[in-house]
């Protein structure tokens, strides 16, 4: 199991699509906290940094490319057909999930850090251009290390998702979809019962200023790993009972 996460772990980080993946997240939260910024009034540039509407916009763009390389790293293996020489090298399929969502994590993570640090270096220094007070401290760096496991989390339930519907583009849709449509428009019909969906753990895991009520840090971690669990073990069943190819 060890050999099989390290190797999982050694392919996610040798290949292109991590980067390019990492490059465009950054881009995309350096431009959406850029555009923020200049259209907001200097007197309203205060208070912390993870208070900021831009931030919320980091969370969901960060959330969005944790996911799709969750749903790569299985995916990718049925459309190229690898998958056949990846199970009979390691026929346990829960082994497989469970270090390709690792992986995957690590990689997520990873582009959250990347993410975050230019986010707070284009905030604090647009506001600081601007005269505006914006502060950075540890309840930033609790907030900011709460998104990081949230998109360890997001990155995990992606690759479940790519494991239960195989196809890349289905999976992938789904997801921005779900991520970008349904959960951002969620409040509307659902009321407060949105706090519970996946989305809004993860945000309330990662302290973000919403409208709704944020859920308590134990409630929405525990949901997190509820979701996740429960999106493994159906792809895993799924994997068991159906043809490879």
């Amino acid at each position: 199991m060890i050999a099989l996460t390290t190797s999982e772990i050694r392919k996610s980080f040798s290949v292109r699509a991590a980067y390019s993946k990492g490059k465009s997240s950054t881009l995309l939260v350096a431009m959406a906290t850029a555009s923020q910024l200049l259209s907001v009034e200097p007197e309203k540039l205060s208070g912390a940094v993870h208070e900021q509407t831009f931030y919320h916009l980091a969370a969901i763009v960060l959330a969005v490319f944790s996911s799709i390389i969750g749903v790569r790293a299985f995916a990718d293996e049925f459309r190229h057909g690898t998958v056949v020489s990846l199970f009979l090298s390691q026929p346990s399929k829960a082994g497989i999930l469970v270090a390709k969502a690792v992986a995957a994590g690590m990689v997520g993570a990873s582009i959250a850090v990347v993410g975050l640090a230019s986010m707070t270096l284009i905030a604090l220094s647009i506001a600081g251009a601007k005269g505006g007070s914006l502060t950075f401290g540890t309840a930033d760096l609790a907030a900011f290390s709460g998104l990081v496991l949230g998109m360890v989390g997001w990155a995990a339930i992606g690759t479940a998702v790519g494991a239960l519907m195989r196809h890349q583009v289905a999976s992938i849709v789904g997801i921005l979809v779900w991520v970008l449509v349904f959960e951002s428009t969620s409040s509307g019909f659902l009321g407060g019962i949105s706090r519970f969906l996946p989305g809004q753990t993860v945000l309330s895991i990662a302290d973000v200023n919403q409208e709704t009520v944020l859920l308590s840090l134990g409630v929405a971690a525990t949901l997190l790993v509820l979701y996740t669990l429960v999106l493994s073990v159906a792809a895993v069943f799924t994997l068991d009972r159906r043809d490879v190819l």
